[in-house]
């Protein structure tokens, strides 16, 4: 069977995430404004050890609900500390849907492609050494087996 991704817009995120640097933002209008260039999100990130379980489970929710946002600027992103600590952050311990990634290496923000996936996904080296470090083993096997030795 094979599982399409489709972005939840119906499901309400309780934060807006935007980055002031790039000028660029969801189109969602959420009460709580989460600023990739402050790094607004750290401090979501690093008190979450010390939010009870209930918390926790709806943050990294909200993260992984954002997750196609949050890959598109990290990959059109052009400030080095920024770029890495968003993928420090909320890329590396959180992307684990392969679906999504999928999504987002299928859609128009590939610009620079170098290798194209057995399926159609667009990827450059540099994007795929970063996200071959994400902790989730889903993601690590969409990668190997999606960019086997297809190169363009």
């Amino acid at each position: 069977m094979n599982l399409v991704f489709i972005p939840d817009k119906l499901n309400k995120p309780k934060f807006k995430w935007s980055c002031s640097f790039c000028k660029k933002a969801t189109i969602y209008k959420q009460q709580i404004q989460i600023d990739f260039a402050n790094e607004d999100f750290k401090s979501i990130i690093d008190n979450l050890k010390n939010m009870s379980d209930e918390e926790q489970e709806k943050i990294i929710n909200e993260i992984k609900s954002q997750m196609v946002n949050i890959l598109k600027h990290f990959i059109e992103c052009d400030k080095g500390w920024h770029y890495n600590t968003l993928f420090k952050s909320l890329i590396k311990p959180y992307l684990d849907n392969p679906l999504v990634l999928d999504f987002v290496l299928k859609s128009d923000v590939i610009k620079a492609t170098k290798i194209k996936g057995i399926t159609g996904a667009k990827i450059y080296p540099e994007l795929q050494e970063k996200l071959i470090k994400v902790d989730s083993p889903n993601i690590k096997n969409y990668l190997k087996n999606e960019f086997k030795t297809t190169v363009l």
